[in-house]
């Protein structure tokens, strides 16, 4: 397909989604009235066109960047990636990044099996990832079954992402293709959300993933209004996509500067905007003031004078208070802020009276005073409460060496520099979000750590300036 037939579907495919999604309840409503009478978490759902649409979508991103891929590895990525804002489509624990976990697990190890000439590259991050499950499977004598089982499975899954996606990411050139995948990726994720914002507030059918569909509401200075979670399992994992593509595509933005470009840098925006998530607003924002001093690091003066005074200006005309006014002042966030106050001070009580053992993972939802049956809604928090003070340093230990490994390497004036500043600033942001979201087992996480920690190892070993060994 031509570069123009490409561009024309991209155009296309949005604006099909959204006329199916128009039409659709009347067709179910005059055309096949069973249709109309299904309900999906107590919503009306025309399920067979939203289903299509959404998945769709997504799928043809997934064929795209699978075009885009040169081997096993960057495919491999791809399937990942579009599985991860896939997981609301689930049969109880089980969701559809699980199933495409399973499968590229399984080829990894079928390709291994046929070269038995090639090592796995293993990692600090896999071997911190292994500690932070045998921590889980010790708490068996501690726990029910269930609630033990669910969470060593979440963070197995989590530590078998760690050792795939660095194996498979060994040069620049699969980095590059990888992360043009997840901007692509993204970008299909958050046309969506768009789609399924603007069909809600324009009360012409309401369809979501999140359960119970009732939290997926939220009182806004809009109203109180459905928020966008994409075919994705909250509106916090699909948000969290989205602002750790966000770093990719701004740069490419401000490289390239072409009108694709800038147009993904917008609806990724958009999609961050309509997900209604103020963690990912305020990490959105750090990334758009730090990205150019990271693009132009000499000129950080004058980025930093021209910021401070846009800081300055909107203090004086009012538009500061207006954001407070819009975020934390009437726009109903307190209620999701005290909720995990109170989540935050049960687990510190928690911790107080067991700080070595933890209650295990997924544990922490039976402990007293916790009736939303929730984690501490803090990454830091959640590892110290559920995995003790072993689990609290491990977690600590990744981001820290992490980081010293990135900024070690982030002076660098060619393309190892590049790198390192994008996956210092992922892991930042990773923490940042974590301050407000329970993310140990989370797969977005997970595979933005696996990629900072790819790059780390591709500059040590030669691969990032493409002298390394080529692709699997």
């Amino acid at each position: 397909m031509t570069v123009r037939g490409r561009a024309a579907l991209w155009i296309v495919l949005p604006l099909l989604a959204a006329a199916i999604s128009l039409i659709d309840p009347w067709f179910g409503r005059y055309v096949l009235p069973e249709v109309a009478r299904v309900t999906f978490h107590g919503w009306p759902l025309p399920i067979l066109s939203a289903a299509l649409a959404g998945t769709g979508l997504l799928l043809l991103a997934a064929r795209y960047a699978y075009g885009l891929a040169t081997g096993f590895a960057t495919r491999a990525m791809a399937v990942l990636l579009v599985g991860s804002q896939l997981n609301g489509l689930r049969a109880g624990p089980v969701d559809i990044f699980d199933l495409a976990l399973l499968v590229v697990l399984t080829l990894w190890l079928a390709k291994l099996a046929l070269d038995t000439t090639r090592p796995i590259r293993l990692s600090v991050l896999f071997l911190l990832a292994s500690v932070l499950v045998l921590l889980g499977v010790a708490h068996l004598s501690l726990m029910s079954p269930l609630p033990w089982a669910v969470g060593v499975f979440g963070m197995t899954r989590v530590a078998i992402v760690a050792l795939i996606v660095v194996d498979l990411c060994r040069d620049l050139r699969t980095i590059e293709t990888v992360t043009r995948a997840f901007v692509l990726t993204a970008v299909a994720s958050a046309s969506l959300g768009l789609v399924q914002f603007a069909v809600a507030y324009l009360q012409v059918f309401h369809f979501t993933l999140i359960v119970p569909a009732e939290t997926a509401f939220k009182p806004t200075p809009l109203g109180f209004v459905m928020r966008a979670s994409g075919l994705c399992v909250t509106a916090q994992h699909f948000s969290s996509f989205l602002v750790y593509a966000l770093p990719f595509a701004l740069w490419r933005a401000l490289d390239l500067r072409r009108w694709r470009d800038g147009a993904a840098v917008l609806i990724l925006l958009a999609g961050i905007g309509v997900s209604l998530n103020f963690g990912a607003m305020l990490a959105s924002l750090l990334m758009i003031g730090v990205v150019p001093f990271l693009r132009w690091p000499d000129l950080s003066i004058h980025l930093g004078l021209g910021l401070a005074g846009l800081v300055a200006l909107a203090y004086f005309v009012g538009l500061l208070d207006l954001a407070y006014a819009l975020s934390f002042g009437d726009a109903g966030v307190s209620k999701g802020v005290d909720q995990r106050k109170t989540l935050f001070a049960l687990g510190l009580d928690q911790f107080g009276r067991n700080p070595l053992v933890g209650t295990g993972l997924r544990g922490f939802g039976s402990v007293d005073g916790n009736f939303w049956d929730r984690p501490v809604h803090n990454l830091l928090g959640q590892a110290a409460v559920e995995l003790g003070a072993i689990g609290l340093l491990t977690v600590l230990a990744i981001f820290y060496i992490l980081s010293l490994d990135l900024a070690r390497l982030a002076p660098r004036p060619d393309k190892t520099g590049k790198q390192a500043r994008i996956g210092l600033l992922l892991v930042l942001v990773a923490f940042l979000l974590g301050q407000s979201e329970p993310n140990l087992d989370q797969s977005n996480l997970w595979l933005v750590l696996a990629l900072a920690q790819a790059i780390v190892l591709a500059a040590r070993q030669g691969g990032i300036t493409g002298s390394g060994p080529p692709e699997p």
